[in-house]
């Protein structure tokens, strides 16, 4: 692995693996300085997310015979270790698919690890890069994280997107046509008329066979409007730049959930201190105020639960 041959990642993927094996497999591991390549591999592209869910699957695992949760905490965070400030790189990492795994395990490890969750409510990096993806959608400029933490190295363009999600309604006209469609410039009328609609419904009456056409208050969206839907499509919405709106829920409600975590686990004072350092009330209140408006109910209640904990 530590080599670069070509097999390195199937190689690191079972390496990996082994973390979850027997104990005598891991103390092997232990003793053969594992943890340390596993830190170092969160710098590798290839080898990041791999790396990442081994280390907290293996402070997950409990043994009588061995504290695996503490005997890596007490490595993984030294103050002078890499762990951490890695974690925060990847934390604001803006390939979308890298950033919604890295959280994911940083719940997970904010769930398993009480040093790790007090690590994190002392780096201002993280209260940063988390008010900045909590921001609704659309209000923050193009390159801010960028400006904040330039990238260590040149990304290809489409990995060097925004952190911001993009709006699914990007390079739509208010005419509700994408670009390049006759609609947007006036020479096709934006609602269909009702023989449009009749001769869709005849069309699919008349084929059973064929799949039907979607329609939204009324108004087909499907083929018979000449619209492409471009959040029904991986291909576009990857090249694009178009995040799905169940990725962004998920993404939101896991990072209230670990901001939630490390919250609840300070003091009324150090509380206190980090809503004032971090200006938390106001970031939670203007979150709750826009999942109200979106109606997302599930984020509402995070959003609550912490508005809670701040009075």
């Amino acid at each position: 692995v530590e080599r670069g041959h070509g097999l390195k990642v199937y190689a690191f993927v079972m390496l990996s693996d082994l973390t979850s094996a027997s104990l005598a497999t891991r103390r092997i591991l232990w003793h053969s300085g594992v943890v340390g390549l596993l830190v170092r591999s969160l710098n590798d592209l290839d080898l990041q997310t791999f790396a990442l869910e081994a280390l907290v699957g293996w402070v997950g695992v409990k043994e009588h015979r061995a504290d695996w949760c503490e005997r890596l905490e007490g490595v993984l965070l030294r103050e002078d270790g890499e762990f951490v400030p890695q974690l925060l790189a990847l934390f604001r990492y803006q390939d979308a698919s890298v950033f919604m795994k890295v959280l994911e395990q940083l719940v997970k490890l904010a769930r398993l690890s009480q040093r790790f969750v007090a690590a994190l409510a002392r780096s201002d990096d993280f209260f940063e890069v988390t008010a900045l993806r909590l921001q609704p959608r659309g209000l923050q400029p193009q390159q801010q994280l960028q400006a904040h933490w330039p990238a260590k190295r040149a990304l290809p363009e489409a990995e060097s997107s925004p952190v911001s999600p993009t709006p699914l309604t990007a390079g739509v006209a208010e005419s509700g046509f994408p670009e390049g469609h006759p609609g947007r410039d006036g020479t096709m009328d934006a609602r269909p008329s009702e023989e449009v609609l009749e001769d869709a419904g005849e069309a699919a009456t008349a084929s059973p066979s064929a799949p039907p056409s979607a329609t939204t208050a009324g108004r087909v969206v499907g083929p018979a409007a000449g619209i492409v839907r471009q959040e029904s499509l991986p291909g576009a919405c990857a090249s694009e730049g178009f995040v799905p709106d169940d990725d962004v829920v998920r993404a939101r409600k896991n990072i209230l959930v670990l901001l939630l975590r490390i919250c609840e686990s300070q003091d009324q004072l150090a509380l206190a201190a980090l809503c004032v350092r971090h200006e938390l009330p106001t970031l939670i209140k203007a979150v709750l105020l826009e999942e109200k408006r979106r109606e997302r109910v599930i984020l509402c209640d995070f959003a609550s639960q912490l508005l809670e904990l701040f009075r």
